[in-house]
């Protein structure tokens, strides 16, 4: 005679045997868009395979969660087994998704169930690019502890460093990398230094921050340009002033 549990197991077996595959992973993916573990967590003892639901772009329900900041569901996921360094069609972990959009316990899951940290995106972008990008500071300090070898000077398909994505917007990021070292003489695909990204987006916080350095500030572009030259170019007198009095070369 069959136990209640295994008559409720049956029944729900036969409630669901018209349903299509394409239908279970709709109901996953929605479940995963409306922030309900708990029925995404039903569903998946019905049908586990809803957890492997993927859309046209090769994006997880892991990739999405982490994109929209669900931690449970990171974490139902984790727990079954979702592959955490599985890439989509752009070359994005969810590590990625995470790092730029700033969810920093997240992040933290992810890395403690072993994602990979240096993996590239198409754009040759890491997640240690993405958060310095973003200017999520607590985010770029776990992935650099993460790692015994960080690798801070790695540029990306256009040659930009963490450093450098951190110069336009983010003088905390910026500092923080300085300060443990990030190369600050790497010149990106087009010749440019942080110093050249810094002066010409008028950022006289991250300017100084790097002055105080040993950064070479006479350093040409490809095109030939200074970063004197981009600032003068941009109107920001006031850094063309600072860098003039840290002894600038003005040829």
């Amino acid at each position: 005679m069959q136990s209640l549990s295994q008559l409720c197991y049956i029944f729900r077996l036969s409630l669901w045997s018209s349903v299509s595959a394409q239908e279970w992973q709709s109901e996953a993916l929605q479940c995963v868009l409306q922030g309900d573990c708990r029925r995404l967590a039903r569903l998946s003892l019905d049908y586990p395979d809803a957890l492997l639901t993927h859309d046209n772009d090769g994006n997880s329900l892991l990739h999405f969660a982490c994109r929209i900041g669900h931690l449970d569901i990171v974490c139902l996921l984790l727990e079954k087994s979702i592959e955490v360094g599985e890439q989509n069609h752009l070359g994005q972990t969810a590590l990625h998704l995470a790092a730029i959009c700033g969810f920093t316990e997240i992040v933290e899951r992810l890395i403690t169930s072993g994602s990979p940290i240096h993996l590239t995106d198409c754009s040759g972008a890491n997640a240690l690019h993405n958060a310095s990008f973003s200017g999520h500071l607590e985010i770029v300090k776990r992935l650099v502890s993460a790692s015994t070898q960080a690798k801070l000077d790695v540029g990306n398909k256009e040659g930009f460093t963490p450093l450098q994505l951190a110069c336009g917007n983010h003088p905390s990021v910026a500092a923080y990398l300085i300060g443990i070292g990030a190369d600050t003489s790497h010149q990106d695909e087009r010749g440019n230094t942080a110093l050249h990204l810094a002066c010409y987006d008028g950022q006289i916080e991250v300017v100084s921050l790097l002055l105080r350095g040993k950064n070479a500030i006479n350093i040409l572009n490809k095109t030939q340009n200074s970063p004197l030259h981009l600032a003068s170019f941009n109107g920001n007198s006031e850094i063309a002033r600072l860098l003039i009095s840290s002894g600038v070369s003005l040829r």
